[in-house]
């Protein structure tokens, strides 16, 4: 019996790094991750799809949360058969005080 495994990773900090590096914008380039930029960009769809098309070019490579997983599934010799990459657009969420 092959038993399944199901790993579910978020990607940010190092994804948003690498591309800072590439990108040709300078207020994206110079910008901190708490600037007012982010709250913006992180909430444009256009934006997100640009960070998306840049994380599939080289998931190893633009994301070290991915290129983790992909060393582990090495290390344990498992095959890593599918990688799904969902886009979430930033929504705030509302607590209910109790």
């Amino acid at each position: 019996m092959v038993r399944r495994e199901l790993h579910i990773i978020t990607v940010g900090n190092s994804l948003i790094a690498n591309y800072q590096k590439i990108t040709e914008n300078e207020k994206i380039k110079e910008s901190k991750m708490g600037d007012e930029i982010w709250k913006k960009l992180l909430n444009d769809r256009n934006f997100l799809s640009e960070i998306y098309k840049f994380l599939e070019k080289d998931p190893a490579k633009n994301s070290a949360e991915i290129n983790s997983l992909f060393k582990y599934c090495n290390g344990k010799k498992k095959i890593l058969k599918t990688l799904k990459f969902i886009l979430q657009e930033q929504k705030p969420i509302q607590m209910k005080s109790h």
